[in-house]
């Protein structure tokens, strides 16, 4: 009888213990395995005109970069300021359904012509293991076919960073 009880404690223990994860920290896998950047910058500006948010498990970061001022064709002195977030469970899960890896490495690298007469540029970038990049560029607020879902996640949560932690926008 001891056996049979030990056995029904013993089972309900490793029943139990795997039921234990939570989904808030609960990561996809695939982003795990990725590292995803989205950003905007527009070339002929002075200001904050560089922002790029990169994503790596449930970490975000911000880097903004500010032109102080021009000597000549260069930016002199630029100003680079990082910001750190986590995405919540909600965010993790709309950002996994809409990355579809085969379909976005067979994009084009460029679509339109961003930046052009600064009209401004935006981008989405995977970086996969191996070292392995793929990165679409396009016109400040349009969307490329296939990504409007990803494009539309990624900038929105790009400018509810800006608007938490960048000031004199």
């Amino acid at each position: 009888m001891k056996k049979v009880t030990l056995f029904f404690a013993l089972f309900s223990t490793i029943l139990l213990s795997n039921c234990e994860s939570s989904s808030d920290e609960a990561t996809p896998a695939i982003l795990n395995d990725i590292t995803l950047k989205s950003g905007e910058s527009f070339g002929f500006c002075i200001g904050k005109c560089y922002k790029e948010i990169t994503i790596k498990g449930s970490a975000v970061e911000l880097l903004v970069i500010e032109r102080v001022g021009r000597t000549g064709v260069a930016h002199k002195d630029p100003i680079e300021t990082k910001y750190t977030d986590k995405l919540s469970a909600s965010d993790l899960q709309a950002i996994e359904k809409e990355i579809n890896l085969s379909k976005f490495t067979a994009l084009n690298e460029v679509y339109g012509c961003p930046d052009c007469a600064d009209g401004g540029a935006e981008w989405i970038e995977v970086l996969q293991k191996g070292d392995i990049k793929d990165k679409v560029t396009y016109e400040f607020g349009k969307d490329v076919a296939g990504i409007e879902g990803l494009t539309k996640i990624l900038r929105a949560k790009r400018e509810e960073m800006i608007k938490k932690y960048v000031k004199n926008e």
